[in-house]
């Protein structure tokens, strides 16, 4: 109700005009025309966005693009369609720089974040890779975290989180697909990290170590 709400106040308050919108707005299922073939995103998306600019209203747009949609789903086999999903699931969660990088190439001014920045420099090298260590990791945990809470039927506190990420793999196979947009997902992992270190605190061994590593924080 308050996206609706919010909607219509921003569209209809006057604050921007959108008396052309019609000739030279995107419909909403544009996105979905984005998603529907190769990866879903990337540079292939201008393709559709000029399919969609040669009609000259929202209403023929719209219509044209739906007819789109469903003509490139049904060209695909079923091994095919899988295939689809398959290359979208790497596209958006294989990339440790959720495609950071890619926006970052060509910088106004040579400052010290160049080096930092720059596919060239060691530093940008060091920060990939530990940006790759670190999605692997948040991936293993969450495996591990998903089994400990399988075996352990009285445990739920991971349902929520991992129907999130869950529910961002589903929006990106279906919209416009995007590194970046993966992002979301990532608190609802870091959630899953935590639980499965609450589990491990839990146990003899694990919970002599995190004691012994808050008092050693302690005297420091």
């Amino acid at each position: 109700l308050f996206l609706f709400a919010f909607t219509a106040w921003y569209r209809y308050s006057g604050i921007i005009d959108f008396t052309r919108s019609d000739e030279i707005g995107a419909p909403w299922n544009l996105w979905l025309l984005f998603g529907s073939h190769d990866t879903g995103g990337g540079t292939e998306i201008y393709k559709d966005m000029a399919f969609a600019a040669a009609f000259p209203t929202m209403e023929e747009r719209s219509a044209a693009i739906w007819k789109r949609i469903f003509e490139n789903y049904r060209s695909y086999s079923f091994s095919e369609f899988l295939e689809l999903l398959r290359n979208k699931l790497l596209f958006a969660w294989n990339n440790s720089m959720f495609e950071s990088s890619e926006y970052l190439l060509w910088p106004i001014d040579s400052n010290w974040t160049f080096y930092i920045t720059q596919p060239q420099f060691l530093p940008t090298q060091l920060i990939r890779a530990y940006s790759t260590i670190y999605m692997l990791f948040l991936y293993a945990a969450n495996i591990l975290s998903a089994g400990v809470a399988l075996f352990r039927k009285k445990i739920n506190f991971t349902f929520i989180p991992n129907l999130f990420v869950f529910g961002t793999m589903l929006y990106l196979l279906i919209f416009e697909n995007a590194p970046r947009r993966a992002m979301i997902a990532v608190p609802f992992m870091i959630y899953n990290v935590i639980f499965l270190l609450s589990q491990w605190r839990g146990k003899p061994d694990g919970a002599q170590l995190a004691e012994r590593f808050r008092m050693r924080i302690h005297k420091n």
